[in-house]
């Protein structure tokens, strides 16, 4: 008996003692399954900052929570949503979704003051992608100005804006929730406390997926959010009530962009979230040295209308004008012609005579090449140079010109073209 008392008494003990020391609900850190990050993510590109209240090891307490909030009209506007999380153990209670930390930070600071103050932000890892490098962050969203009419223009080149259209666009701030899914994406849908319904399925050619109760769902064409609410409501009508659905797009391979010409690796690239002009020639590794004044994305629309869209590389690169760095879109070809080499032949009265090379961007006139070629000597004939110069056809034709006259302002330049050989005469005296 006594023996007995003394069991019953080491057990009353260890119950006291979890009791004592078992953390109440609420108690415990925040758990982000991925590390805290900092500073501007471009939306889509790396995650969506949300405000977590709190870890909790029971759906009951994380239920009830949820529901405080929910009452709070500071917070009536909110995303709140419950999400379990297999790597801690723990359920997660999530409030709002933003794109910055600045206003993540702006609702930790509402919540702390509503009685939440182990609120935290942390970053929403099912956004997470590798594709973001951390060595070399994506620049903010920027937002740009409306398009001019006005042509585009360098220090080498004017385009007509009758012959090629330059565009703009109103914002590249498009968020991941709104990225349209379409075949071959990888999705992930669950449905919260109901692990038997959870599968991760591959969008079909046929823009379908399929789903336990369900059997086929189309989810080409439809954003995450909404096909949250597709499913959502199909297994409320026959199955569940008021069922929890979320969706996870986990590989992105519907969207694809061309990027062409001299780029140092050209090639195709899938379109993960909001990617830019300066996105995409970044990923083909940069432009190379025979880079052309110009870039050309070729579009074609839904309806099969092909549209070419120029752009002044030297505006996008150099001068970094925001309204030319483009929001690409799936299917897209980015095409950077090379600047083609040429040559013109400077023979005679000139101190340094022979080739002289030049991009095509770069056309020299009859003067420039005189210049770069030393200039002329004291017995050069100024007024009888000559240029002889092939056509098309391959007829030679000679083109006499009054150097004197040029030099003086009193007649234009002449340009030059590729091929041309500038002749410059001795005088007999």
């Amino acid at each position: 008996m006594r023996r007995d008392n003394c069991r019953r008494l080491s057990v009353a003990l260890i119950v006291l003692w979890l009791a004592f020391w078992w953390v109440p609900a609420g108690a415990l850190p925040a758990v982000p399954d991925t590390p805290p990050e900092t500073g501007q993510l471009s939306s889509g590109e790396g995650g969506v900052y949300r405000v977590q209240v709190a870890a909790y090891f029971s759906s009951r307490r994380a239920k009830k929570a949820k529901k405080k909030i929910e009452k709070d009209a500071r917070f009536a506007n909110e995303k709140i949503v419950i999400e379990f999380s297999a790597k801690s153990g723990v359920y997660r209670v999530d409030v709002g979704e933003f794109n910055s930390r600045g206003d993540a930070e702006g609702l930790q600071r509402q919540l702390a003051d509503a009685g939440f103050e182990d609120a935290e932000v942390v970053v929403d890892h099912y956004y997470s992608t590798a594709a973001v490098s951390a060595a070399e962050p994506p620049p903010p969203p920027t937002s740009v100005p409306a398009a001019t009419s006005s042509p585009v223009t360098n220090d080498r080149m004017t385009v007509d804006p009758a012959e090629v259209s330059v565009i703009g666009h109103a914002t590249v701030a498009t968020q991941r929730s709104d990225y349209v899914i379409g075949p071959e994406d990888l999705l992930e849908v669950s449905v919260f406390e109901l692990e038997g319904l959870n599968k991760t399925v591959r969008v079909s050619e046929e823009g379908m997926i399929t789903l336990p109760l369900l059997g086929a769902v189309r989810a080409e064409g439809q954003t995450r959010r909404g096909l949250e609410e597709i499913v959502r409501s199909l297994l409320d009508e026959k199955y569940i009530n008021s069922p929890q659905v979320s969706v996870f797009i986990r590989e992105f391979r519907s969207r694809s962009v061309s990027v062409i010409g001299s780029v140092r690796n050209p090639g195709t690239y899938k379109l993960l979230g909001a990617r830019t002009l300066i996105h995409m020639i970044s990923e083909a590794g940069g432009l190379s040295d025979k880079a052309g004044p110009l870039l050309y994305v070729i579009r074609v629309s839904p309806e099969g209308a092909s549209e070419r869209i120029a752009v002044d590389l030297d505006g996008l690169m150099i001068q970094g004008r925001a309204e030319l760095n483009l929001l690409v879109e799936s299917a897209d070809v980015i095409n950077i012609p090379a600047d083609p080499q040429m040559s013109v032949y400077i023979y005679g009265a000139v101190r340094s005579p022979g080739e002289l090379s030049f991009r095509k961007s770069d056309a020299i006139s009859l003067l420039q090449a005189i210049t770069k070629a030393g200039g002329l000597t004291d017995r050069a004939a100024a007024d009888k140079v000559r240029i002889k110069r092939k056509s098309d056809s391959g007829v030679e034709q000679q083109i006499d010109v009054e150097l004197k006259k040029i030099i003086k302002g009193k007649k234009d330049d002449m340009p030059l073209q590729d091929k041309d050989v500038v002749v410059v005469p001795e005088t007999i005296f």
